[in-house]
């Protein structure tokens, strides 16, 4: 105990294993190799500073949303770094984490770090040195954000990643370090150690699927290479049709590799009928909408067919949302270019137990 908290380095530190260190914004132990099984990352420790928020060290403000087990955490690219985003410590390690959450082999999933979320927290006037544990988290989405250094007015790149943190209800709300410590050990099968993990751990490991943050339903997530695109400063101005067509486009890639990923048979009705895709398997069929947004998703447009269609065929169709969708300039030749963004399924669509609500009418004027 220190001040009458506990030690981190004491709480952390187990036998020959040195404690987890908190040095940085993210904090990546070193890989262990298990015996015919290859190598895992223990875990990787996430810290935010808010009282350094806007300053040269941290000129980003992470966001905190624990109601809605969201947080959206800046990556550790700064203005001097000298670096391109995708090529800092901490980008570099969260980004391959990003593609071992969101993969489809349950395996790689078993053997992904999981994200430790924590906050520096003011104690008795003391701004350093205290921090609290915010939640165990899954990256459910990252994206190439270009940002504004506050000190100086310079612009530069970096990444923002989206994390979903996991209930830890049944544990009362507290993670048992034991499992961590089982993940750092040369002598502990894979199995062995996620005996030791939450629940919600082990039934994302299973299912490859969180509860979305402040949604209801599954969420899947898909991310793409940003690192040649850039921003369309100076471009000039867009029409809108332009840049709807872009998302729209993107929006239909990601939810049918998705789908196809799954095993589904994927058939593109989306010219001649009021629903995108037609998907198949194993005898089932459904249909699904697809929705392109720059923005978080939370709110869609609904045709008036599509919602007749909805209420029609339920519970036979599906919502795809695509959301944080980046639309950017070609740096030679200023084509639009469409990159990133997570895949939230509502599944299936029933228009009435969410919010709908009218914005177009048709009016008839009185005839004389």
């Amino acid at each position: 105990m220190a001040d009458g908290l506990p030690n981190w380095y004491w709480v952390t530190k187990d036998g020959d294993l040195p404690a987890l260190t908190l040095e940085k914004g993210i904090n990546g132990p070193a890989e262990v190799a298990v015996a015919g099984a290859g190598s895992r990352r223990p875990a990787i420790l996430i810290r935010s500073s808010p009282w350094r928020a806007g300053s040269f060290w941290t000129p980003w403000h992470d966001e905190f949303d624990l109601e809605h087990s969201h947080v959206r955490y800046f990556g550790d690219n700064k203005v001097d770094s000298g670096k391109l985003a995708h090529e800092t410590p901490g980008n570099k390690l969260l980004r391959e984490l990003a593609r071992e959450h969101a993969s489809a082999d349950e395996n790689i999933r078993a053997r992904s770090a999981p994200v430790l979320v924590l906050r520096s927290v003011t104690i008795d006037g003391r701004i350093k040195g205290q921090v609290e544990f915010c939640g165990l988290a899954v990256i459910v989405g990252h994206e190439f954000v270009h940002q504004t250094d506050p000190m100086t007015g310079e612009p530069f790149d970096n990444y923002a990643f989206e994390l979903a943190l996991l209930d830890l209800g049944p544990e009362g709300g507290r993670l048992d370090l034991r499992w961590i410590q089982a993940r750092r050990s040369t002598q502990v099968a894979g199995f062995e150690a996620l005996e030791l993990a939450p629940v919600a751990w082990r039934d994302w490991v299973e299912a490859g699927s969180v509860a979305a943050p402040g949604l209801d339903g599954d969420i899947a997530i898909v991310t793409a290479e940003l690192d040649e695109l850039v921003s369309p400063r100076g471009q000039g101005f867009r029409v809108d049709a332009d840049v709807r067509a872009v998302i729209e486009r993107q929006a239909m890639t990601l939810t049918r590799d998705h789908f196809e990923s799954q095993g589904w048979v994927v058939s593109d009705d989306s010219a001649n009928q009021s629903y995108d895709f037609e998907i198949s398997k194993n005898g089932h069929r459904r249909r699904v909408e697809v929705k392109g947004t720059q923005s978080a998703g939370r709110q869609v447009l609904l045709t008036a067919n599509e919602v007749d269609h909805a209420r029609e065929r339920y519970p036979a169709v599906i919502l795809a949302i695509v959301s944080g969708i980046q639309v950017v300039a070609s740096a030679e030749s200023g084509d639009l270019k469409a990159a990133g963004g997570s895949l939230h399924l509502v599944d299936p669509l029933d228009v009435d137990s969410g919010s709908l609500k009218p914005i177009t009418f048709m009016y008839g004027p009185p005839t004389s």
